[in-house]
């Protein structure tokens, strides 16, 4: 059965390669924070939804192929976790029921268990069909349009009605019939699984030599149970694989819808605290546009159930981002914004904003400072010059790249001109950078070069010292206004 929820051409591959550096990304942008009010504990879930936001799409069909799917479990979510519901519920089945299908067991146990498993899966596909018919007039997009298409077609009534039919003449209770013929030293030979013809079959063996086994005979029943394996061993593989195949349709049904199911989650804790959420429109990758109104930090919204500032953001042909201003005016908070919206918004799923329009990217990386590792051979500018060396050769044209105080462990004047010359570079070459900075020189000689692709952001500072932590336009000024920021955390020696 095709699923294709997530890719319209083929199911999704889990070994799907993912974002570079995929520990810094994560780490930088507050990811696992967010995949676990996704998951609320499903680990089926927490594991799609880790796969998927690290593995951004890179074009803009793709993107909207995804949106169409959440649009549908977003006005529509009671059906989408019952479909969900039913596909973990088929996939527990095998645990729960103790059935055990094992290589190295005898056939006629692993018949015995084959004929329930399959049994209890077409109950679970039973009740999948009939929540699908019901949802296919109300669900729009194409990914589950087709997916209907494909269930009703290849598992159709009369398919359905021919597995229980089987089934129940494969029922061990009603007993098993073979048959054999003698070998030339009178042992048994060609075991064979027979199908019962009802009257016509009682009639032709009326006159049959019967005989009848004493159950407490064991070295006769083990000899019968011993022929009936051979009988039904080729059985029992065809049996095992009709299981499996279901088991995997179960799994790949799983999987794909556990990604959506784990938007809802987190859509819906965020509707409940009032915050507003959007689907983002990307435009093609050449194409240099930023239009966001009211962007705020996922992460710090659950983690403090609180609505943060958000900050709005209308660029047009900007490849460079220079972001200054007073200390703890939410400069980093801001940044981890814009690359959470971004990895949320290249995976098909809503952004954290009021409206979000942008553009996709060939690949997303941050260059945040880091804490110096005791142990290390190397100083933190060595540390951070690899990290660019490393992001520099892994970065395609049209990347996106976060630096978040960035070589300000050295001196200004060379932490200023490293910066500078990794700005331009990256600019000429049409990668779009953010840097959050406090290195006054940099900020400002590429201020003063007045580039038409270049747009200078400051976190915004009120007259005593207020911070609203909105991120505006706004040149860099030379102070961070670190003695307010004293004063206010050290008012006793004020």
């Amino acid at each position: 059965m095709k699923i294709h929820l997530l890719f319209a051409e083929h199911d999704y591959q889990t070994g799907r390669k993912q974002a570079y550096d995929k520990r810094s990304l994560s780490a930088d942008l507050d990811i696992p924070y967010i995949l676990r009010f996704m998951a609320q504990g499903d680990e089926a879930i927490f594991s799609a939804a880790d796969s998927a936001l690290y593995a951004p799409l890179d074009n803009t069909g793709a993107v909207r192929y995804r949106q169409a799917v959440l649009r549908d479990c977003l006005a529509h979510p009671d059906d989408a976790r019952s479909l969900y519901g039913f596909a973990s519920d088929a996939l527990q089945i095998k645990q729960s029921s103790g059935i055990r299908l094992s290589p190295g067991e005898d056939a006629a146990a692993n018949f015995d268990g084959a004929v329930r498993l399959l049994g209890l899966y077409v109950g679970i596909l039973n009740k999948l069909r009939a929540a699908a018919d019901a949802c296919a007039g109300r669900f729009s997009s194409e990914g589950f349009s087709q997916m209907f298409r494909s269930l009703r077609e290849e598992m159709d009534d009369g398919y359905l009605s021919a597995v229980r039919e089987c089934l129940e003449e494969l029922d061990p209770e009603k007993g098993t019939l073979i048959s054999a013929s003698l070998g030339s030293y009178g042992q048994g030979t060609g075991y064979t699984f027979r199908r019962e013809d009802g009257d016509s079959m009682e009639e032709h063996w009326k006159d049959a030599v019967c005989v009848r086994i004493d159950a407490a005979d064991a070295a006769a029943v083990y000899d019968l149970y011993a022929r009936r394996s051979r009988a039904v061993s080729d059985s029992v593989n065809a049996l095992a694989q009709s299981a499996l195949s279901l088991e995997r349709c179960f799994a790949r049904l799983q999987s794909e819808l556990a990604f959506y199911i784990g938007c809802l989650n987190l859509y819906d804790h965020l509707r409940e605290q009032g915050m507003p959420v959007c689907i983002p429109v990307l435009a093609e990758k050449e194409k240099r546009v930023r239009r966001v109104r009211g962007l705020y930090d996922v992460s710090l919204a659950l983690a403090s159930g609180t609505r943060p500032t958000g900050s709005d953001l209308f660029t047009e042909g900007v490849n460079l981002y220079l972001i200054t201003g007073v200390n703890q005016g939410g400069k980093s908070t801001y940044l981890r914004s814009v690359g959470q919206a971004q990895l949320m918004a290249q995976c098909g799923m809503f952004a954290a904003a009021g409206a979000y329009e942008g553009r996709v990217t060939t690949g997303l990386f941050t260059h945040f400072e880091r804490r110096e590792a005791a142990g290390t051979k190397y100083g933190k500018l060595d540390e951070e010059l690899s990290r660019m060396r490393g992001i520099s050769d892994a970065m395609k044209p049209h990347s996106m790249v976060l630096f978040n105080e960035s070589f300000a462990v050295t001196s200004e004047r060379e932490g200023s001109e490293i910066c500078r010359q990794i700005a331009l570079a990256l600019a000429d070459n049409g990668i779009e950078a953010f840097f959050v900075t406090h290195l006054f020189d940099f900020a400002d000689g590429i201020a003063r070069m007045d580039r038409p692709d270049v747009c200078c952001l400051r976190a915004e500072h009120l007259d005593g010292g207020v911070r609203t932590h909105r991120i505006l336009p706004g040149p860099p000024v030379p102070s961070v206004f670190a003695e307010e920021l004293y004063r206010e955390l050290f008012p006793e020696d004020a």
